[in-house]
């Protein structure tokens, strides 16, 4: 785990209270989840090590794994992506409370984002936007740009169930090691064939 300054700790634990506060009343979170943000948190830090310079959080909800990673690793750029406007609400709270000027927020679906959204090719994370083949037919207008590429968050037993579409591979796997979680998760990394 990457070791964080006095500042870091600091944002890290006012965006917990965030969490804790806006949680119990705008439902931002299952309750049995809210319980579990601390473990969200470290997944976060740790999964942001496997990332580049530039990544999309894409629906972000409560702010995993952008928020955090943009705490650990304030060199990055991340932008959150969250189609819920009660949750892009908070997650605009988040950054401005924090002073966290490395994250951007864009309230929208991500198939209403227009290819090239961006400059340079970047990374899409995502934990809990839904079964591979969901997640890459949404985001296929983007994985068509050079470089850019698909990360999901996810258990080994989660993607020997799920196939892949036609055209696309897996480049890379990398574990997540996290000693509270009772469930490794894996960093999953797809891009369209060439």
């Amino acid at each position: 785990m990457k070791k964080l300054s006095s500042k870091q700790l600091a944002q890290i634990a006012a965006f917990s209270e965030l969490l804790e506060r806006w949680g119990n009343t705008h439902n931002l979170m299952s309750k049995g989840q809210l319980k579990k943000a601390c473990s969200h948190i470290n997944e976060s830090i740790e999964v942001a090590a496997y990332l580049g310079e530039f990544f999309v959080d894409l629906g972000s909800g409560a702010g995993f794994p952008g928020i955090p990673a943009g705490i650990a690793y304030p060199e990055k750029k991340i932008v959150l992506i969250e189609a819920s406007e009660k949750k892009s609400i908070f997650l605009h709270h988040s950054l401005a409370s924090l002073g966290l000027k490395n994250i951007e927020v864009i309230n929208s679906r991500v198939e209403d984002l227009k290819q090239p959204i961006f400059n340079e090719p970047f990374e899409i994370v995502t934990r809990a936007f839904g079964s591979v083949k969901d997640t890459i037919r949404s985001t296929k207008h983007l994985l068509s740009a050079p470089g850019n590429s698909l990360k999901l968050i996810k258990t080994e037993s989660q993607m020997k169930e799920e196939a892949l579409p036609k055209n696309y591979i897996i480049k890379k796997i990398d574990k997540i090691c996290l000693k509270e979680k009772e469930k490794q998760h894996i960093l999953v990394t797809i891009e369209a064939e060439e």
